[in-house]
């Protein structure tokens, strides 16, 4: 329509990780997630370990998450579903990030950027999604980093940090993830976090506009110390990441 505006970004309220109540209240949210959230993603950090941090997105990131999925395209979209067509738009990402806020408030998923935290520099994300409460206590985590910054060991860090906050925060008493054969560098990071190979799933996903195959793996809480795997994290493989 001619003159129309996009409507103002939302305000975007977290609740307490893992509260399924719909009478949690703001006032039970950490301080940092309350009312207007600080534009430095430091401040409202969930999790961190020593150089990343997890904060849930904010409408604010868009340009950051945008320049960094733009200049990652060829090298994330061989290991995603195809992108829409909107897929770096603004409108596009405040409707992704404002489902994501009310699938964290549902307790069925997290959705969490990935930032270093001596300069606030976005990494790339990482979720814990399909949450499965009774008697499952599950979840799969699932991670992009943007190919900036692979080969540092930022990738293994955060996934030591979601681990925590899955086991912590959420109380989950498994988490699972899936990837596929061909991504030595993601088989790897799994198993150096802990993971086990249990298995493998024909046409599990369809990634790049095919059924992909995909290994699963799994770790439960039982072999899960807390502080996550950190002593070969920081490592000068090329190929890690």
């Amino acid at each position: 329509m001619t003159g129309s505006k996009l409507a103002s970004p939302p305000d975007l309220h977290y609740r307490k990780p893992g509260a399924t109540s719909v009478w949690c209240t703001l006032s039970s949210l950490p301080a940092r997630l309350l009312a207007k959230p600080p534009t430095d993603p430091r401040q409202r950090a969930v999790v961190a370990m020593d150089r990343v941090l997890l904060a849930p997105p904010q409408p604010e990131d868009y340009r950051q998450w945008a320049d960094l999925r733009r200049e990652s395209r060829a090298f994330l979209e061989p290991w995603e579903p195809v992108w829409p067509n909107d897929a770096l738009s603004r409108a596009g990402f405040v409707r992704r990030i404002s489902y994501q806020c009310q699938e964290w408030n549902a307790d069925r998923s997290y959705h969490l950027m990935i930032w270093r935290t001596e300069d606030a520099a976005l990494l790339g994300g990482i979720a814990m999604t399909n949450i499965r409460r009774g008697v499952a206590q599950a979840g799969m985590v699932g991670y992009w980093l943007g190919q900036q910054f692979t080969g540092h060991g930022y990738m293994a860090e955060a996934l030591a940090a979601a681990i925590d906050f899955g086991f912590t925060d959420l109380g989950l008493n498994r988490i699972e993830a899936a990837t596929m054969p061909h991504n030595d560098a993601s088989r790897r990071l799994l198993m150096r976090a802990g993971f086990a190979e249990e298995g493998l799933a024909s046409d599990y996903l369809k990634i790049a506009g095919e059924w992909q195959d995909h290994v699963l793996y799994g770790l439960p809480r039982r072999r899960w110390a807390p502080g996550g795997n950190t002593a070969s994290i920081h490592t000068g493989d090329p190929d890690f990441i």
